[in-house]
């Protein structure tokens, strides 16, 4: 498991975990569980209980989701944000006086072919040419934004990059809207985004 700290959070990221080969952390959110059968879908969950249960040593709480599918617990004093893609699951926490947003992504072509629906002129102002893995960025970037604050839905006009510093090639800060700070962690084969916005 890796954990990343910030100012203002924690992550922790951790590879999918095959249900079967998992003692107990199936018990995680039994109720959705037994509702969904597509197995991907099924693993996600369950890697997340182990994620939980790791941080939370056996008290998993309760996690309810809002009417547009955003995490809260309905037990403990801190905001939660979780994301997946094709083989890890992130969890971010913060404290209650900040929303949190985390996402994380594979770095692949799919953001590059998809990027004039979510990458405005200023996005572009920060980057010289857009790669597969600065779509990626982009990407995370502003679905972490949107996790934190799912009024923002229109990606390419509700949220603007005001800033980017680079702080070495594998980690930076963004600015958004002024008011979301964002870090960024490039990996190996996946971007981790986290951002924070004060309540």
């Amino acid at each position: 498991m890796i954990t990343v700290f910030g100012k203002d959070y924690k992550v922790y990221l951790n590879p999918i975990i095959e249900e079967k080969s998992c003692n107990g952390a199936s018990l995680f959110l039994y109720d959705r569980l037994k509702k969904i059968t597509l197995q991907k879908r099924r693993n996600e969950i369950v890697t997340t209980g182990f994620i939980l249960n790791h941080i939370f040593k056996n008290e998993i709480p309760t996690i309810a989701y809002d009417d547009k599918g955003k995490p809260y617990f309905t037990d403990k004093d801190l905001n939660v944000s979780i994301s997946h893609c094709k083989n890890r699951v992130a969890v971010g926490l913060s404290g209650k006086d900040r929303f949190i947003g985390v996402d994380v992504e594979t770095i692949s072509a799919k953001p590059l072919k998809l990027a004039e629906k979510f990458i405005n002129e200023n996005d572009e102002k920060f980057f010289e040419g857009i790669t597969e893995t600065e779509a990626t960025l982009v990407w995370t970037i502003k679905e972490a934004v949107y996790k934190a604050d799912n009024s923002l839905v229109n990606f390419k006009e509700s949220i603007n990059l005001k800033s980017v510093e680079r702080m070495s090639k594998f980690r930076g800060k963004v600015l958004v809207n002024d008011d979301f700070v964002i870090d960024y962690y490039i990996f190996d084969d996946f971007i981790l985004s986290v951002a924070i916005k004060n309540i």
